[in-house]
């Protein structure tokens, strides 16, 4: 009986990596559950250093190549992501995204000259992805746009149903992409003495995606803090934690 209790405690020991067994020593907490929802994936992003150098080396793409670059984001089996790049043809503002398998996002780069937030043809990509099934997870799956000032924007899927909606109404029928893409032009337009150029694309963008399902999220510096992005119905954008 000896011998299985010094066993026993031996085995303590190594597991809980403490130098005694004793009954009155505590046991090791449980790891605390994955945060859910839309605010626990955000927290999981502002932690994930490597998410954040990936977006800071896409900025420095922005200010040295002519071509845009990025990764689509595969499942790893929990919180991180496998990456795995992909890039655009020098001289063309397109990159194509074309998933083999499904995926967790994608996350890419505006060179200069270029949309400083997502252009309509990016939130398309992300409707034809849920469309044909390519999203591993829709309560996590994001996609982030960069460009050289330096800025992140991010979107996720906040209700499932109103962005097929949505999309149907203005991602299927060429003609009606069409529409989208110039209204969003106007509007950004009409913002643009007001609000500057990267004002104006936000407030633009925003409107454009009113009752789309999506939520729309801002980060700057080392991307560890991601704030989201609402109007507040007099022309101006409210950033906001999310909790």
């Amino acid at each position: 009986m000896k011998k299985i209790t010094s066993y026993v405690c031996m085995l303590l020991a190594m597991a809980s990596l403490m130098t005694a067994c004793r009954k009155d020593d505590p046991l090791p907490p449980p790891d605390p559950p994955s945060p859910k929802g839309l605010c626990g994936e955000i927290g999981l992003l502002e932690r994930d250093t490597v998410f954040s150098n990936r977006l800071t080396a896409l900025i420095r793409d922005t200010q040295t190549k002519n071509y845009e670059t990025g990764y689509m984001l595969l499942p790893n089996g929990g919180k991180t992501f496998r990456y795995q790049p992909i890039n655009g043809v020098p001289g063309q503002a397109s990159i194509q995204f074309s998933p083999q398998g499904q995926v967790d996002g994608f996350i890419h780069s505006h060179y200069g000259g270029l949309y400083p937030n997502f252009s309509g043809s990016d939130i398309r990509a992300v409707y034809f992805a849920l469309v044909d099934e390519k999203i591993n997870d829709t309560g996590r799956f994001i996609t982030t746009v960069v460009s050289d000032n330096g800025i992140a924007y991010l979107l996720m899927i906040e209700d499932v149903k109103k962005f097929l909606a949505f999309g149907e109404r203005y991602f299927d029928d060429p003609a009606a992409f069409t529409r989208f893409e110039l209204t969003y032009s106007r509007m950004q337009m009409e913002s643009l003495n007001r609000a500057g150029l990267t004002g104006s694309f936000e407030i633009a963008l925003l409107e454009m995606l009113s009752g789309s399902g999506l939520a729309l999220f801002k980060g700057t510096g080392t991307f560890n803090v991601w704030l989201r992005m609402q109007t507040q119905g007099d022309g101006k954008v409210s950033l906001n934690r999310c909790f």
